[in-house]
């Protein structure tokens, strides 16, 4: 029996072939087990309630506050809710929350 050669063209085609399996393999693994770390900047802006909803702190009311009318800055006390379009993707970071 005589070995089969294998030509630049046969060996690139099947580098090719097995990366894009190994690529396949690695995206549908990813989509059955995801990551489970918590995103440190996730967490440290947003703190979730027992009911799983997302509280926020209002921004630019650090600094400049001479400026801001009373009402404005009474209304920035305390902390605001989420809104529904963008708690999805924040729980997400927060998987241990």
């Amino acid at each position: 029996m005589t070995p089969i050669e294998i030509t630049p063209v046969l060996r690139f085609l099947s580098i090719l072939f097995f990366t894009a399996i190994l690529i396949v393999y690695v995206f549908f693994l990813s989509t059955l087990f995801p990551m489970k770390k918590t995103r440190k900047s996730i967490a440290k802006r947003f703190k979730k309630t027992g009911t799983g909803k997302l509280l926020r702190r209002t921004p630019g009311y650090r600094h400049l506050l001479r400026n801001k009318s009373v009402k404005r800055r009474r209304s920035a006390r305390g902390s605001k809710l989420v809104a529904e379009g963008q708690r999805a993707n924040l729980i997400r970071g927060l998987p241990f929350a």
